[in-house]
C-alpha cells in the first residue's frame, strides 16, 4: 500500500470522525439532558471504534481486512471496560474476515448496541449478563446479530422512530452499507442487519 491510499483511508476515517462528533453537537442542542461527562465518553468510545481499525491494521502490515471476531472481542472489552461491567458477550462467526470499510461499519453498530444495552437493559437481578453477536455469510448476504436477551419489554417501534444519537448512527451506518435493519423480540431484544459486499 503506496503512501497516497494510506493518506485517503485516514482522511476518510478522520472525516468520519468529524461527522460523527457533528452528529453529537447536533444532538446536544436538541436536548439538555445529557451531562458533560457522558456526552465525553460518548464520543471517546465512538472515536475508538476508528482508533482499532487502525491499529489493527497495523498490527497486520495494512492489510486491508480486518478479523471480525478478535475486532469485535478487543471492541467489546474496551466498552464494559469504559463501564466498569462484568458481561458475558459470546461472538459466533464463521466468516473470518471482513474489509476495513465494512469492518469499521460494524464496530460503529456494535459501540452503539452494547453501551445502550449497558445503560438500559440490566438490573441488578440479572445474575448472569450475556449478549450475543454473530455474522454469517448467506450466498452473497451477510447477516449480522446483536442480541440482548434481557430486554424483553421493549417498545420495537420506539426503538425504530427514537431521536437519539445512537439510533441515527445505526440507522445511518445500514444505509451506507445499503443494508436492512429489522428489530424484533425473539427471546429477548433481536437486531438483525443484512448486507452485501
Amino acid at each position: 500500500m503506496n503512501y497516497n491510499e494510506i493518506h485517503h483511508r485516514i482522511k476518510n476515517n478522520l472525516n468520519m470522525v468529524a461527522s460523527i462528533i457533528g452528529l453529537q453537537i447536533l444532538n446536544l442542542e436538541k436536548t439538555d439532558t445529557q451531562d458533560t461527562k457522558e456526552v465525553l465518553l460518548n464520543s471517546k468510545l465512538r472515536i475508538e471504534v476508528v482508533a482499532m481499525i487502525h491499529e489493527s491494521l497495523y498490527q497486520h502490515n495494512n492489510n486491508e481486512d480486518i478479523d471480525f471476531k478478535e475486532y469485535t472481542r478487543k471492541l467489546t472489552e474496551l466498552i464494559l471496560r469504559t463501564y466498569n461491567q462484568n458481561i458475558l458477550v459470546k461472538i459466533n462467526t464463521e466468516v473470518p474476515i471482513l474489509h476495513e470499510d465494512i469492518m469499521l461499519r460494524l464496530g460503529i453498530i456494535i459501540n452503539e448496541l452494547l453501551t445502550n444495552s449497558i445503560k438500559h437493559s440490566f438490573s441488578k437481578s440479572n445474575q448472569k449478563k450475556c449478549i450475543k453477536i454473530g455474522l454469517e455469510k448467506k450466498d452473497e448476504h451477510y447477516i449480522f446479530t446483536y442480541r440482548n436477551p434481557y430486554n424483553i419489554h421493549a417498545d420495537l417501534d420506539k426503538i425504530l422512530h427514537s431521536d437519539t444519537l445512537g439510533i441515527k448512527l445505526i440507522k445511518l451506518t445500514v444505509k451506507q452499507m445499503k443494508g436492512h435493519l429489522e428489530v424484533e423480540q425473539k427471546n429477548g431484544l433481536l437486531f438483525t442487519i443484512e448486507f452485501k459486499i
